[in-house]
Parts: C-alpha cells; sequence; structure tokens
C-alpha cells in the first residue's frame, strides 16, 4: 500500500514538474499577436518593436496603441493604408512594450478597437 502512494506522490509530480518545463520557454520568449476585422499586428520578441497592417481598403485608418514600461503609450499606424507594407514602431531605448491594442477608425478616430492585450 505505501508503494503505491509513493509511485503515485512520484508520478504526479513528475507529471506537474514535466508539464512546468515544457512550458516555460514559451512564457519567457514569444511574439504577441492580434487580429481585428480592419487589420492585424504584433509586438515583436523582446518586445521593443511592433508592426500594424491594415488589412481592408475602406478608408479607415488601422493603428496600434503600446504601453511601455515607463508608463508613456505611443501611438502609431499604417500609413498606406490597405497597400502593400505595415507600419513599425521600435523603441528608441530599449523601453519594453507591456501592453498593446489594435484600433481601427476614419481621420484618426478610434471607432473599433481590439482588446488590450499583454505583450
Amino acid at each position: 500500500m505505501l508503494r503505491k502512494r509513493l509511485a503515485v506522490v512520484v508520478t504526479s509530480s513528475v507529471t506537474i514538474l514535466g508539464g512546468a518545463l515544457a512550458t516555460a520557454p514559451a512564457a519567457l520568449a514569444h511574439t504577441a499577436c492580434n487580429t481585428t476585422a480592419r487589420g492585424h499586428g504584433c509586438v515583436n520578441d523582446p518586445h521593443y518593436s511592433a508592426f500594424v497592417c491594415d488589412d481592408r481598403a475602406d478608408n479607415w485608418g488601422v493603428r496600434m496603441h503600446l504601453l511601455l514600461t515607463d508608463g508613456s503609450r505611443p501611438t502609431f499606424g499604417d500609413g498606406n493604408g490597405s497597400a502593400d507594407g505595415c507600419g513599425s514602431w521600435h523603441s528608441p531605448d530599449l523601453r519594453k512594450i507591456v501592453q498593446f491594442q489594435i484600433c481601427a477608425g476614419v481621420n484618426g478616430a478610434d471607432s473599433e478597437c481590439g482588446p488590450v492585450l499583454n505583450a
């Protein structure tokens, strides 16, 4: 009886530990992306740069709002509309992006926004 309990405890511990080891690298290094009805964008690993793309020729602009580690909130957009190419932003002083949100609207208005996501 004692051997069965010990085997269950050891097996459970190894399974839990194995799962934690398998998921840890993904949590440390990743690219965070989101897609909305009008565009898509990503924060690139290691969170010093991002891009956003306008996917529809509808006279709505697509932009990304960022939250950086120092609390500042830069915004940038896809300046050429739905033509090839996307808008990009790079941290000039290596402040990391903490959160991001993709929004769209006419003349810079945020008429539609996706969720605020952690980078």
